[in-house]
């Protein structure tokens, strides 16, 4: 399978960079802008979560999380990590990935910190 690599990446990840570490598809990759970097030899390759059993994709709307207020509005500076999942993005939310939808956030599956 060939490597996706994320161009010019001088930043270092390791268990202390800063960035969030999550276990995907049986190894760690670090959350960084949107993205999931993994650690590959001497590149970065870029990951996203698919959809998958863990991890639908779904519309949700009996999800009902205590984590943030239900008027929270996900977007750019929300307080959320975003993390990119299928086709869309979704914000990391007290270890699962919630999808803004109408007046709602799907639940699309937990992710696992490092």
């Amino acid at each position: 399978m060939a490597c996706k690599t994320h161009p010019n990446h001088e930043h270092q990840h390791n268990p202390s960079c800063g960035h969030i570490a999550v276990h995907h598809e049986g190894h760690i990759d670090y959350l960084h802008d949107s993205h999931l970097h993994h650690i590959h030899g001497e590149h970065i390759d870029e990951h996203t979560i698919a959809e998958n059993a863990n991890n639908q994709t779904a519309c949700t709307p009996e999800h009902s999380c205590s984590s943030h207020d239900q008027t929270h509005q996900h977007g750019p500076g929300c307080g959320h990590e975003s993390i990119l999942h299928d086709k869309h993005v979704d914000f990391l939310v007290a270890g699962h990935l919630h999808h803004p939808c109408q007046n709602h956030c799907d639940y699309h599956g937990n992710i696992h910190s490092a």
